[in-house]
């Protein structure tokens, strides 16, 4: 029998038009745009060079959504990121996760 762990994200922090592409990012590994690639890479020079007008005044907001709310597994590196994206995402990512049955019911991973 195995553990189904979800996976639950506030993307409220985010500029809406960001929001699918980093949540599928994430949930699938679905490859994201320049600017998106150079933030989950932990570059800063391309993330700003790479920004467009809604994005530039909203990095410090996209930044703290991956450090406080992201997998830690999915983010950082160039190689972190390719990856994540060849496991697909936290799809393939949640089944190598060994975890101790206590209960039947669903694990809820949330942020604080």
């Amino acid at each position: 029998m195995s553990t189904t762990i979800e996976l639950v994200l506030n993307l409220d922090t985010v500029p809406y038009h960001i929001r699918e592409g980093i949540e599928q990012y994430i949930r699938v590994g679905r490859p994201v745009g320049s600017f998106l690639t150079a933030v989950i890479c932990n570059d800063l020079k391309i993330a700003v060079m790479k920004a467009d007008d809604f994005n530039l005044p909203r990095l410090d907001d996209i930044v703290r959504f991956f450090y406080n709310q992201a997998p830690h597994a999915c983010w950082g590196s160039k190689t972190i990121m390719d990856e994540w994206i060849k496991i697909r995402g936290w799809e393939g990512y949640s089944k190598t996760i060994k975890v101790h049955r206590i209960s039947e019911t669903p694990i809820r991973v949330e942020s604080p």
